[in-house]
C-alpha cells in the first residue's frame, strides 16, 4: 500500500506518495524528504526577516556575500536560465513584485514608483566571484525573490534525498505547479499528471495528461495572487523586461530531469509565450496552441496512483 505524507512550505502545500514494501522505513525516509523542502524554506523564505536570503539581500548592497554552496548552486541555475531566456526568467524581480503590491497588502504604487523599482532588476547588476563564491548587488535597493525557482530545488533536493535510500517509486509535488517522479506506480508505465489547460472547469475535456517517469513537471499560470489595476486583474508573474504582469497565455509548462529547471522554465515560458531555440535540449516545453486568456485556476489539479 503506498503512504502519504504531507508539510507546508514556501506558501504552499508539498505532498509525498511513496510505495513500497516496508511502510515504516518508506516513512522515516519519506519524512527526512519533507525535512530537505523545510530546510530550503527556512533558508529561502523572502517573508521571513531571519532567513539567509533576507540576511543576503541586507547585505548584498553594501559588501560582497560569500555564499554557501547551496545557495551558489542555485544562483548558478539562475543565472544559466536568465542568459538562455534573453531575460525572461529575473530573480531581482523583488523590488517589482513590491511595486505592484504583490508582497504585501495593499495594491499597486504610482506609475513613477513602479518606473523606479524596474531600475533596480536586472541580472546583469549582479556581481559574482565564481572563485570566491561571493555576490554582490551592484545597484542600491536590489533584491533576489527566488519564488520561480525554490520549490523545484527544494524538490531535487528531496528526490535526490529519495534515490540516495533506495526509494524506487514515489511522487513529490508542491502546490500543485511542480512535481516530480521516481519510477512508476506497480503496473503502470508512469505516474499520471493532469494539468489545466482550459479558463475553468467546465472545460476538462481540453485538460492534457503528462506520464512522468524519473522525470520533473512544473506549470506556471497566473493564479495565486492577483491585483486589480485599471479594470484589469493581473496575475503575479511579472515579466522583468517590461515591468509589467504577464497578461498572455492561461499557462506554460515545462517538463525534464529536474525540477529546478523545469519550474523556472515554465516561468520564462509563460512570460516570452513561445519556446526559445537557446532553451536547453534536455526540456520539453507545453504551451497552449491559442494564447487564451488567464484562468486564474490551479495549474496541475491532481496526479493517481493506479
Amino acid at each position: 500500500m503506498p503512504i502519504t505524507l504531507a508539510t507546508h512550505a514556501m506558501g504552499t502545500r508539498f505532498e509525498l506518495v511513496l510505495a513500497g514494501d516496508d511502510p515504516h522505513r518508506l516513512n522515516a525516509v519519506g519524512e527526512a524528504a519533507l525535512c530537505e523542502i523545510k530546510d530550503c524554506h527556512r533558508r529561502f523564505n523572502l517573508f521571513d526577516p531571519g532567513s539567509w536570503l533576507n540576511t543576503l539581500n541586507r547585505r548584498a548592497g553594501h559588501e560582497s556575500v560569500v555564499l554557501d554552496g547551496l545557495t551558489f548552486e542555485l544562483l548558478e541555475v539562475c543565472r544559466r536560465v536568465h542568459r538562455d531566456s534573453q531575460g525572461a526568467f529575473d530573480v531581482t524581480v523583488a523590488p517589482l513584485m513590491h511595486a505592484w503590491g504583490f508582497h504585501g497588502p495593499t495594491g499597486p504604487e504610482s506609475f513613477d514608483a513602479i518606473h523606479e523599482a524596474g531600475s533596480r532588476v536586472g541580472m546583469e547588476h549582479l556581481k559574482f566571484d565564481g572563485d570566491a563564491k561571493t555576490l554582490r548587488f551592484t545597484r542600491p535597493g536590489m533584491e533576489l525573490d527566488l519564488g520561480a525557482i525554490a520549490k523545484g530545488f527544494a524538490i531535487d533536493l528531496a528526490i535526490e534525498l529519495l534515490r540516495e535510500h533506495g526509494i524506487t517509486c514515489a511522487l513529490l509535488h508542491g502546490g500543485t505547479s511542480t512535481a516530480a517522479a521516481i519510477g512508476s506506480p506497480p503496473g503502470e508505465d508512469g505516474w499520471r499528471v493532469r494539468v489545466r489547460t482550459g479558463a475553468d472547469d467546465s472545460a476538462k475535456d481540453q485538460d492534457i495528461t503528462i506520464t512522468l517517469k524519473d522525470a520533473a513537471l512544473s506549470v506556471s499560470a497566473p493564479p495565486g495572487r492577483v491585483i486589480e489595476s485599471g479594470g484589469e486583474t493581473l496575475g503575479h508573474i511579472l515579466d522583468p523586461r517590461t515591468a509589467r504582469p504577464v497578461t498572455r497565455g492561461s499557462f506554460a509548462a515545462a517538463v525534464g530531469a529536474s525540477a529546478c529547471l523545469t519550474d523556472a522554465w515554465a516561468t520564462a515560458l509563460l512570460v516570452l509565450g513561445h519556446t526559445p531555440d537557446t532553451m536547453p535540449q534536455t526540456l520539453r516545453a507545453i504551451l497552449p496552441a491559442t494564447q487564451a486568456p488567464p484562468s486564474y485556476k490551479p495549474a496541475i489539479t491532481e496526479h493517481a496512483l493506479s
